[in-house]
């Protein structure tokens, strides 16, 4: 999807838009997706040399910027980024496609991201979780830290989309408890 599918729901809601960008050389898009209405913009460490000036063009764009890591990632580069960041996006699954199972391999990486955001006084970051996300693996991710959950297929390939965000929700208050 692109800016103009951004653009078009931008007309339909004042919710924030996220955009997680998915792509090679995604300095190129973060103009477009910021004229078209992007509130936060997420870019994949794996996918450029720099990307503290990225995450700084977005921030001075006036949009909150996100770094995402692919399970193969580890954490080390986080550091030196942790000023520059809004959030954090741990990718639960391979990006490619949706319906991948969740890796539990990457719930101590999120545990481990929220110690280092602890300790750097960064709490205001969320951890964001991508790829697999149901209520079971939701809860999972919540126990290791994190706070927003993209659940794609879990609700657009349900029978009933409105019943599975439910349980999702539900699931997660639970855990709140």
């Amino acid at each position: 999807m692109g800016p103009d599918i951004v653009k078009a729901l931008k007309r339909c809601t004042d919710l924030p838009l996220d955009v997680h960008l998915m792509v090679c050389e995604p300095d190129r898009w973060i103009e477009p997706f910021h004229q078209a209405g992007a509130h936060r913009i997420t870019l994949h460490m794996e996918a450029t040399t720099y990307p503290q000036s990225i995450l700084n063009r977005i921030r001075d764009l006036g949009c909150e910027a996100g770094i995402a890591l692919n399970p193969a990632t580890g954490i080390e580069s986080l550091q030196y980024l942790l000023a520059d960041v809004d959030s954090i996006l741990v990718m639960t699954v391979n990006p490619g496609f949706g319906g991948q199972t969740f890796l539990p391999s990457q719930l101590n990486k999120m545990q481990c991201i929220r110690t280092l955001l602890d300790k750097n006084h960064r709490q205001d970051v969320p951890i964001v979780v991508d790829g697999g996300i149901n209520a079971q693996t939701a809860v999972q991710a919540a126990q290791a830290g994190a706070q927003v959950f993209v659940a794609g297929s879990t609700i657009f390939a349900s029978a009933n989309p409105g019943q599975a965000l439910k349980q999702l929700y539900q699931a997660l208050q639970r855990h709140d408890q």
